[in-house]
């Protein structure tokens, strides 16, 4: 149970919820890469945003989502492929 939350705690800390990649030191802002929680935020993000007054790319610059939203979800599916056959 103590690894769980070891592993899983720098996912949701570098996942994009509490801070972005540009606020992030280089040597932890890789962990955002292999984060499901990162590309799940990014799809909720545009997803429920996108048909809000303000304009997306505003948002999405903001809070550093480079990557669209159908790549978010392949990225998502795939990790959690690879997590699942991991365990």
């Amino acid at each position: 149970m103590e690894s769980a939350v070891v592993l899983a705690l720098p996912l949701i800390l570098t996942g994009g919820l509490f801070s972005n990649a540009n606020n992030m030191g280089l040597w932890i802002v890789w962990i955002s890469y292999i984060s499901p929680i990162r590309y799940g935020f990014d799809m909720l993000t545009r997803s429920q945003l996108y048909d809000m007054p303000v304009e997306l790319h505003y948002i999405t610059t903001f809070l550093d989502q480079k990557i669209g939203y159908w790549k978010c979800v392949g990225l998502t599916i795939g990790l959690m492929i690879v997590i699942h056959l991991m365990l």
